[in-house]
């Protein structure tokens, strides 16, 4: 989950990069008050419920292969996915930098959980002012 609130935060932040200084809706880490100022209104959004359940039900899958491996030590290997999973099969391999995909390559604007709502009008409005 904290995963999930940095990530909402830094697309904040990314969101409201063209805002001046000054707006009231811009999200900015450039100093202590407006970093905690950016993550408290980030938190009101992010991380969504469906990703608190999703984690929550994660814990049940690992105490389940615990119990079942009767507490030795465990191979959580089957609770890792994507780029996680990657890493762990190259863990003695140097990590090899991935290119990040374009926000297009992603989702929609509109589907992205977690952007405060502010931030998606000020992109829109910024998309209206250069089209």
């Amino acid at each position: 989950m904290i995963s999930d609130l940095e990530t909402c935060v830094r697309w904040n932040v990314a969101g409201t990069r063209f805002l001046p200084r000054d707006d009231p809706r811009k999200f900015s880490l450039c100093d202590p008050h407006r970093a905690w100022s950016a993550v408290c209104r980030t938190w009101d959004h992010a991380p969504s419920s469906s990703r608190i359940v999703e984690d929550i039900n994660r814990v049940f899958e690992a105490i389940d292969l615990v119990v079942e491996s009767e507490g030795v030590a465990t191979d959580f290997n089957v609770l890792r996915h994507g780029r996680r999973l990657e890493d762990h099969q190259q863990s003695k391999k140097k990590r090899v930098a991935r290119r990040s995909k374009k926000l297009s390559e992603h989702v929609s604007l509109s589907e992205l959980e977690g952007i405060h709502p502010v931030v998606k009008q000020a992109i829109y409005d910024f998309i209206d002012l250069t089209v």
